[in-house]
């Protein structure tokens, strides 16, 4: 199993290299034309990350009171 990125990347290969279009370049890999279109739209959530990871390495120091699931539950509430 291909990642989507590491299909365009050879989609956008084969369109540089050999001239072909975009529909043309799909066919000859397999694969679907949606995906070479597909804009993620996440946000970025480092903070959260950081905090997660940061909770996670305190679980390691000493028990948490809530589970862990519960605790990036917080989280995630008190960031808004």
């Amino acid at each position: 199993m291909v990642t989507p990125a590491v299909e365009r990347d050879a989609v956008a290969h084969l369109q540089t290299v050999f001239g072909m279009s975009e529909r043309r370049a799909c066919q000859v890999l397999g694969c679907c034309r949606m995906t070479m279109r597909y804009q993620t739209i996440r946000v970025d959530d480092a903070v959260l990350r950081e905090r997660m990871t940061f909770s996670t390495n305190c679980w390691l120091v000493m028990r948490p009171v809530l589970p862990l699931s519960k605790a990036a539950c917080l989280m995630r509430s008190r960031r808004r």
